[in-house]
């Protein structure tokens, strides 16, 4: 298996569900895995930058090995990975989620701050994968059920644990998992329950990838 080294991102914040299992997914399976994310919820922050923070000291704080939180928008957090805690290396790929949430719709590249942070990465010729999984609410109260949305994050988790190796084993001779610019945002619906049904979802899965994959 070919290992990559990957920039873990959201807007969540570092506390979030769906970073924890996505980073435990991506380090299960043998990635290396830098988690930096906000310190507080950042969610529909987009491409805002922490403005008022120019010229002052930001709160940059290793809370486990190689897992990092910055007191800053999801855009200003992830360019504090590239830049400050990654050294300026490059990573092979930036995931930015698993977002609560889907992120649909023609505004999401400016509203969005899971999205707004993989643009970022693409920015700097990096490829981004941005992921985000749908949510169940009660019809009355509008609140989230948090069982269907743990389900979704592990679901969500394995979606991008194979798409990242479908891209490995798509990659060939090119050195970069996609083309400059181009990211991928990848949203899990609602209905993806309906598959816990089936005896295996890898086909499935692969069909979802058919119109999931956004360039």
């Amino acid at each position: 298996m070919t290992v990559l080294n990957i920039l873990l991102v959201n807007d969540d914040g570092y506390q979030a569900d769906g970073i924890r299992v996505m980073f435990d997914a991506l380090v299960a399976v043998g990635h290396n895995v830098t988690l930096v994310a906000p310190k507080g919820p950042q969610s529909g922050q987009g491409t805002r930058i922490s403005i008022d923070a120019l010229g002052q000291a930001t709160e940059v704080v290793e809370f486990a090995p190689g897992q990092w939180f910055v007191d800053a928008t999801p855009v200003t957090t992830t360019q504090a990975g590239l830049d400050f805690i990654l050294g300026g290396v490059e990573p092979d790929l930036v995931i930015s989620g698993i977002n609560e949430g889907e992120n649909v719709g023609a505004s999401i590249a400016i509203s969005s701050g899971t999205v707004s942070a993989a643009t970022t990465a693409t920015r700097a010729g990096i490829p981004a994968i941005a992921v985000s999984a749908g949510t169940l609410r009660d019809p009355q109260t509008f609140a989230i059920d948090e069982e269907a949305l743990a389900d979704a994050y592990e679901f969500s988790a394995e979606f991008v644990v194979d798409l990242v190796a479908e891209l490995i084993d798509r990659q060939g001779d090119n050195p970069k998992l996609l083309p400059d610019g181009v990211g991928l945002n990848v949203n899990i619906p609602l209905w993806w329950t309906t598959l816990k049904a089936l005896p295996s979802r890898f086909w499935m899965k692969r069909a979802l990838l058919s119109f999931l994959w956004v360039t």
